[in-house]
């Protein structure tokens, strides 16, 4: 089983803005979360990887409206999968637990969205919620892939 990594809520930024900007930055903006300190972690096909400390991600960003449905919360079951979903498709590879080595170099969207059911179905073994989930992932996620390749900062 993988242990889910030490993570801080980063605050939304309503602080000092109109009421109707708070409520509309409330209903809109991502939650975002930091992992606190370096997560160590084995994928279903045993290579033993690690998410860096300072690494900031929305987890797995469906939309509030669907978030009624049992585990489809982004820290909910959804935590795990999520934040290795967003490191890949953030950088595009993972990092091997030494630190020194990349893994699934431009691997590929089709990849982390693949990776994402696979790591649900190993921690959680939801079948119906690591579907549903993955579904919107795989079918919806192009413009937060789009988006990452535009500039992506680089990492270890």
């Amino acid at each position: 089983m993988i242990q889910p990594p030490i993570i801080q809520r980063i605050p939304i930024p309503t602080k000092g803005k109109p009421f109707f900007k708070r409520l509309w930055i409330l209903l809109t903006a991502p939650r975002q979360w930091e992992i606190k300190q370096d997560w160590y972690f084995t994928l279903p096909d045993g290579i033993r990887c690690v998410i860096p400390k300072g690494f900031i991600y929305d987890g797995a960003s469906f939309p509030r409206i669907i978030w009624w449905i049992p585990g489809m919360s982004p820290t909910d079951i959804m935590l795990i999968p999520g934040t290795i979903h967003d490191y890949g498709y953030r950088f595009d590879y993972l990092v091997l637990a030494g630190g020194e080595y990349r893994y699934m170099v431009k691997a590929g969207k089709e990849y982390w969205d693949k990776l994402f059911r696979e790591v649900g179905l190993y921690v959680n073994d939801v079948i119906v919620v690591d579907w549903i989930a993955w579904f919107f992932v795989n079918y919806f996620g192009f413009r937060a892939w789009r988006n990452r390749r535009k500039g992506r900062p680089e990492t270890r």
